[in-house]
């Protein structure tokens, strides 16, 4: 499938929210958006190439602007499909590429039942196989992935701060994606 992501471009949050979410780019199919050090990829669909290969960009973009290293967590819908062999090949030469600019990783499988929680164990041993330099974890919703990665990316975050940048992620979301 090919990917039709929107160009790479900066946009503020609605002057209404607390908070500002930069948004690296975002489409029907991938929105990417940064707070602070931590970066957030929301995947509609199953990744591509393309789609990994600017993640290392924005990841390696965020740790030089940041000057330190950064929090990357996956968000995934539970209908989302599983990367392709030789998408999975290249996530795994990528992840090692950008790995030294990596505080943690986190990988949200939303959704309930055994579908889910299947998908969150096979993220789980596949990941913690490839042996990579930093934390790695797995998470059922968006606001327990985000308390673990304030922590381990040296953010200090409130609970209600983590909220208010788990809604304008969702927001994002809701703007850019198709309906289920």
């Amino acid at each position: 499938m090919g990917d039709r992501t929107a160009e790479a471009r900066t946009v503020e949050a609605p002057a209404t929210q607390q908070h500002s979410l930069r948004v690296v780019f975002a489409g029907p199919d991938f929105c990417v958006s940064s707070y602070a050090n931590v970066i957030f990829s929301c995947e509609n669909i199953e990744p591509t190439i393309a789609h990994i290969d600017r993640l290392h960009s924005t990841i390696v973009e965020v740790a030089r602007r940041e000057k330190r290293g950064v929090g990357f967590m996956t968000v995934l819908r539970p209908d989302a499909k599983p990367a392709s062999d030789e998408v999975r090949h290249h996530i795994k030469r990528i992840t090692k590429a950008f790995a030294p600019h990596v505080r943690a990783m986190g990988h949200v499988v939303e959704g309930d039942g055994f579908m889910a929680a299947a998908k969150r164990a096979g993220i789980s041993l596949l990941m913690n196989m490839a042996k990579f330099s930093f934390p790695l974890k797995v998470f059922p919703d968006m606001s327990a992935g985000l308390r673990w990665m304030s922590f381990k990316a040296d953010n200090s975050w409130s609970p209600d701060f983590q909220d208010d940048i788990v809604g304008l992620v969702n927001a994002l979301r809701q703007k850019h994606f198709k309906a289920p």
